[in-house]
């Protein structure tokens, strides 16, 4: 049996231990009531973040230049012109493929920052800029109230559409507009007609004598066929594909065909001659020094190259014209047709003359002829239907 001891122990204890939970807890709850509550998170913002605006309208040129041609040198000249004091980018795409963008992004800003000197600085090499959104993104992060977007005649209705369905959405702009650097001419051969399309198809044909006529003069021949041969390298053509611009197809020989083929193997002498000839300024060459320029740049070999090709082509073209005029039947010589004769007119017998006193007669009683049997005339044969139907 407990003592009264140990009971008075046993209770203080108990208070004790119910005393120092209660603290316990009275103090959780006085922490919690001094800790701030925690903030609630604000719902997320539709449409793009707000950045002040501190800059005027940005001029853009955003395209493919794959390859770039006399004709993207006047689109950028246009975007110089209508640029807010000089405030104007260029921005060529980073799409890469065999058959239609052929060059990669690297390659092609440096080949237009040689190409077009005036613009170099202006050309952007960004690999966040794949697309045109992406560029309109980032100007409205630079603080660029509005912008300004130069195309080609065939894209502004593109661009001006897309531009302005994403305006407040992807971007925010005060302004937007989109001007034409001018319409292309398909047909034409000058700088209104030229497209990158023509000349990769220049270079993929093997015609570097229409292919030159797409780069701008601040190239020199020599610029000018290592940027044809890089297209054709990353085209995966090889030389043996060179003047194919109108080979027949298998099984077709036309004679038309191979003469275009000569025809494009001997502009493409023309114009290495010419590089041989004519310095990169446009003096002539001293005759003594030609073979030395011709050997230095590999011309020389290129140019035997291409007198090969065109024998080979004219001898398959007079083996193709001796297997055709083999395989053509021998033409059968027409019959000759006889002169159709006349039937020659019976002589006539004359006529007796009627005597007038009949006791002066013959005395032999006249007998009367009998009638001749006329011959039954055959009926005339009728065409077959056969016949018929080929008359028809």
């Amino acid at each position: 049996m407990k003592s009264f001891a140990d009971f008075i122990f046993e209770c203080y204890n108990s208070d004790c231990f119910l005393y120092e939970g209660r603290y316990k807890q009275e103090s959780a709850f006085e922490r919690q009531a001094q800790e701030p509550a925690p903030q609630q998170q604000a719902p997320a913002r539709e449409g793009p973040p707000p950045v002040k605006k501190t800059k005027g309208t940005l001029t853009i040129a955003f395209g493919r230049f794959n390859p770039p041609t006399t004709g993207h040198e006047k689109l950028l000249d246009a975007v110089a012109s209508s640029s807010d004091d000089g405030d104007y980018i260029i921005v060529p795409s980073r799409s890469n493929d065999k058959k239609k963008n052929p060059l990669d992004a690297d390659t092609k800003v440096s080949v237009m920052r040689q190409m077009f000197p005036q613009h170099s600085e202006r050309i952007i090499n960004d690999p966040q800029n794949r697309t045109i959104f992406d560029v309109l993104k980032k100007a409205h992060m630079d603080g660029y109230a509005g912008v300004r977007i130069i195309g080609g005649g065939d894209r502004v209705a593109e661009f001006e559409k897309l531009s302005n369905n994403y305006n407040g959405k992807l971007y925010q702009f005060d302004n937007l507009e989109v001007l034409s650097a001018g319409d292309r001419d398909p047909d034409g051969d000058d700088v209104s007609g030229m497209s990158a399309s023509k000349q990769r198809k220049a270079a993929t044909e093997g015609d570097f004598a229409s292919f030159r006529k797409g780069v701008p003069s601040t190239f020199n021949n020599k610029q000018a066929r290592e940027l044809y041969n890089n297209i054709r390298a990353a085209m995966q053509i090889s030389d043996s594909d060179g003047f194919d611009k109108n080979a027949p197809k298998e099984g077709e020989v036309t004679l038309s065909a191979f003469k275009r083929r000569v025809a494009n193997a001997e502009r493409e002498r023309e114009a290495i001659q010419k590089e041989i000839e004519t310095n990169d300024d446009g003096t002539p060459v001293l005759r003594q020094h030609q073979a030395n320029r011709a050997n230095s740049r590999g011309l020389t070999a290129r140019m035997s190259q291409i007198n090969r090709t065109i024998a080979t082509i004219k001898q398959q073209s007079a083996d193709a014209a001796a297997e055709r005029q083999a395989q053509e039947p021998e033409p059968t010589p027409a019959p000759t047709q006889q002169p159709e004769r006349k039937p020659q007119s019976k002589p006539q017998k004359p006529e007796p003359t009627q005597q007038s006193d009949p006791q002066e007669t013959d005395p032999k009683p006249t007998t009367l002829e009998k009638p001749k049997k006329k011959k039954k005339e055959k009926p005339e044969s009728q065409p077959s239907d056969l016949d018929q139907s080929n008359m028809e």
